[in-house]
């Protein structure tokens, strides 16, 4: 995702600038500031991970995700956009051979 203007902090700092791609690194440190939303514009290439992938993950993959996100809306893009870089890591995890903690 990509943001469409500048987001700023409450003080009117700007924290990214307009056209940036939006991590959640950076959703981490909006949320940590008090940001609570911002405008996004869809950049065309994105899927809808929880449609197209969760039929591909192994059993257990899919009911952990199905828990993390049992609250949330699939039809958000955020949520969505959070939903692939879970499972993304959860997937990468596995293959590194690690423990794949939270």
């Amino acid at each position: 995702m990509v943001v469409k203007g500048e987001v700023r902090d409450p003080r009117g700092r700007v924290i990214l600038e307009a056209n940036s791609v939006l991590t959640f690194r950076h959703i981490k440190t909006f949320k940590s500031w008090g940001i609570t939303a911002v405008e996004v514009c869809d950049v065309g290439g994105s899927v809808d991970p929880i449609k197209e992938k969760k039929n591909d993950l192994p059993e257990a993959l899919k009911e952990e995700m199905s828990q993390l996100f049992r609250y949330s809306n699939p039809k958000s893009e955020m949520v969505r956009e959070l939903f692939r870089l879970c499972v993304k890591r959860k997937l990468n995890q596995k293959k590194e051979g690690g423990a794949g903690g939270s």
